[in-house]
């Protein structure tokens, strides 16, 4: 079994401009290359923008939340293809001085589970030297992954052909790894913020992103594409998964304001991978799902998907007589807030929540979001969704803040971080078998739990 796969880390020089990465994807798209986007260690932002620009679900994939290599690799599976080419987006590291890059364990990781090369994009500087030392740094890092490690390097933000003529000529001479081509500065732009990336918005800069991605991809001998094409097809077999042993359950998932989704298409894979049917459901086009067998909401922009449910009575009445005759509910990250008591939004006005548990919730801006967290959740009691002492992975949601939540005692989750032996957090509450989060868990990391929460309406 084959399949095309290949690891672009990219080095993100400005944490607001668009990720080399993001616009790579959407050039070899222009090429006419076929791809299955993958990413790990990614803001929301990126993930959303990525989406928007291909018009194609993109998959994330972590390493740690996953659990193990075999549920990492189950899942790339999956979601991969033998026509196209997976592409997995993750960062590549940070600058130590002027000579040293120290790159992230997450693409070494990916590299080793997944048994494939890494294409890394360095962001130049004013220096030849400088660069060309850099990239020295990352190729010696990456090559303890093994025999595929790089096979090539790209550059970004080079200023001109001439610039890059004189960088290209220093560093084939202090390297044998092949130098890709470059990203020219004149294609950088500034990153969209989340509001401007909303359905109800139509942000200019997403059509000038189009454009360069579009430019990069047309350009004469500026990138390697079928060198990097080549790359991604070379790679060694893959050594198809294990089955996952699980009876399929059969059910229908509605997955509310899918289309507005934060965390990516493995959450839905999950449910497909247990036999599920999933269906998407935008409270703005289409009528409350109530021959669903399961109602699930997923991480979202916490703004639009609040307005959307909160003031339509026909969803308000339905999720709430869905709680009544006990329907398997599962809201996780910012959907938690429609379960809440109120949720005042990112322009001060406030809307009713749904009122079934005690919190209120409230909008936070983008410079306080917490980034990329992973933890590890355990249950603190027993529950229809998980039992106490039950672990999963996943990360701590960003966009929104829980207050005034009640009794602690109510509390279903008592979460860590990732690198961290006390437990740092609590989140989760149950009504019946509607189970709301604030966290994002990886269902992934125990598909055992899912399997059994879903059982309790196997047909």
């Amino acid at each position: 079994m084959n399949l095309p796969r290949l690891i672009i880390a990219d080095d993100i020089e400005e944490q607001r401009a668009v990720p080399p990465s993001v616009l790579l994807v959407q050039a070899m798209k222009s090429c006419g290359m076929r791809l299955n986007v993958f990413m790990s260690s990614r803001r929301e932002e990126d993930l959303r923008l990525m989406e928007l620009l291909s018009g194609d679900t993109v998959t994330c994939i972590d390493a740690y939340t996953a659990g193990s290599g075999k549920n990492l690799k189950a899942l790339f599976q999956r979601r991969s293809t033998p026509d196209a080419i997976s592409i997995v987006c993750v960062p590549l590291g940070k600058r130590i001085g002027d000579k040293l890059f120290q790159v992230y364990p997450e693409p070494l990781e990916l590299a080793k589970v997944l048994n494939c090369g890494i294409l890394p994009v360095l962001h130049a500087s004013a220096s030849v030297a400088v660069t060309t030392g850099q990239a020295l740094s990352i190729i010696s890092s990456i090559s303890e992954v093994g025999k595929r490690g790089v096979q090539g390097l790209l550059f970004s933000s080079i200023k001109s052909p001439r610039e890059f003529q004189l960088l290209e000529q220093e560093y084939n001479r202090r390297s044998p790894i092949l130098s890709l081509g470059y990203i020219p500065k004149s294609a950088e732009r500034d990153m969209p913020t989340m509001p401007e990336m909303s359905p109800r918005s139509a942000s200019m800069k997403l059509f000038q992103l189009k454009s360069a991605a579009l430019q990069l991809g047309n350009a004469a001998r500026q990138v390697e594409w079928q060198i990097i094409e080549a790359m991604a097809r070379l790679n060694e077999t893959w050594t198809p998964v294990e089955r996952l042993g699980y009876y399929a359950c059969h059910l229908d998932i509605a997955v509310i304001n899918g289309d507005i989704s934060l965390e990516g298409d493995e959450s839905l894979e999950a449910f497909r991978a247990l036999g599920c049917t999933v269906h998407p459901c935008n409270p703005e086009q289409d009528p409350f799902p109530e021959s669903a067998d399961v109602l699930y909401f997923p991480h979202t922009m916490t703004d639009v998907a609040a307005g959307r449910i909160l003031s339509s009575p026909g969803f308000r009445q339905g999720i709430l007589k869905s709680v009544r005759d006990n329907k398997l509910i599962l809201a996780v990250g910012s959907s938690a807030v429609l379960f809440g008591q109120s949720y005042r939004t990112s322009v001060q006005s406030t809307l009713e929540g749904l009122g079934l548990f005690p919190f209120h919730a409230h909008h936070v801006s983008e410079d306080m979001r917490p980034g990329i967290r992973r933890i590890e959740i355990r249950g603190t009691k027993d529950t229809p969704f998980t039992q106490k002492d039950e672990k999963l992975r996943g990360y701590e949601a960003g966009g929104f803040a829980l207050a005034n939540p009640g009794n602690p005692k109510q509390y279903c989750f008592a979460y860590r971080n990732m690198n961290s032996e006390a437990e740092t957090g609590v989140s989760g509450w149950s009504q019946g078998r509607c189970f709301v989060t604030g966290l994002r868990p990886d269902l992934w990391s125990n598909l055992g739990v899912l399997y059994r929460w879903l059982s309790q309406k196997k047909r």
